[in-house]
């Protein structure tokens, strides 16, 4: 039996061994270049704090382009007559004054988009100057800006899900409804958006106005498998239901 022990402990002496002989071999190396050493662990380390200081820098860089959006957002409706701290805005009593205040805001809030490009303070931006560009010139003017924020969001994003939905609400006001239907689906499509049952139940209302039933049921199924319990406007109800309740009957009449 004592034979059967060595045997099996002969390859563990023998590995042990020469991890011994790698330590040896790196603690002579290292006594003989200690110079090369010191310059190996040194480039370790910068590397190490450049990374550090990379990371560091790209936070304070967004922190500081999240304060100039607010910054600007704060001035313009304080600008506007709201009241101190407020962020809503307040219709000047004067409307050409109203207007070339959106128009100063504007041009503010697109420098600031490009200055902070595909960033979330650059896409908050531009939600803002989308807005001052649909009260200036209309809500079809605003879609282009829109759809270049749902560009820089982060592919797959709750911030795409967030532009996807502004974008969908700005097409759904211009009654372009099979348009808005798939940016609501979009956002529904964004990994952790948690609006995702409301741009579900949004996109197969919009279906059913382009008059696309069976995608709008094809919504309003997936809508019931992912958020069962999630509430409907009874009205909407009522039509969704009617377009799944002919297809479950059919498939369950005998042939």
């Amino acid at each position: 039996m004592s034979k059967k022990r060595d045997r099996e402990s002969a390859p563990a002496a023998e590995t042990l061994e020469e991890i011994e002989s790698v330590f040896d071999r790196g603690a002579n190396w290292v006594s003989s270049n200690p110079t090369k050493f010191l310059v190996a662990i040194g480039t370790v380390l910068a590397i190490a704090a450049g990374y550090g200081l990379l990371e560091q820098n790209r936070r304070s860089r967004a922190v500081a382009a999240a304060e100039a959006v607010a910054a600007a957002q704060h001035a313009y409706f304080a600008k506007s007559g709201s009241a101190t701290g407020a962020f809503t805005e307040t219709e000047p009593a004067n409307p050409e004054a109203g207007k070339k205040l959106r128009e100063e805001y504007l041009e503010k809030f697109l420098a600031l988009s490009e200055e902070h490009a595909n960033s979330v303070a650059g896409i908050q931006a531009l939600f803002e100057a989308a807005e001052l560009k649909a009260r200036l010139e209309g809500p079809e003017a605003s879609i282009e800006l829109l759809r270049k924020a749902k560009a820089q969001a982060p592919s797959g994003s709750p911030l795409e899900g967030v532009a996807s939905m502004r974008l969908a609400t700005a097409l759904e006001g211009l009654e372009r409804w099979a348009e808005a239907g798939e940016a609501y689906a979009a956002a529904a499509d964004m990994n952790d958006f948690p609006g995702s049952p409301h741009a579900l139940a949004e996109a197969a209302r919009c279906m059913l106005q382009a008059g696309d039933e069976p995608r709008a049921r094809s919504l309003y199924t997936r809508l019931g498998s992912e958020a069962p319990d999630h509430p409907l406007p009874p009205y909407l109800q009522s039509r969704l239901e009617k377009l799944v309740t002919p297809v479950n009957t059919a498939a369950q009449e005998p042939e």
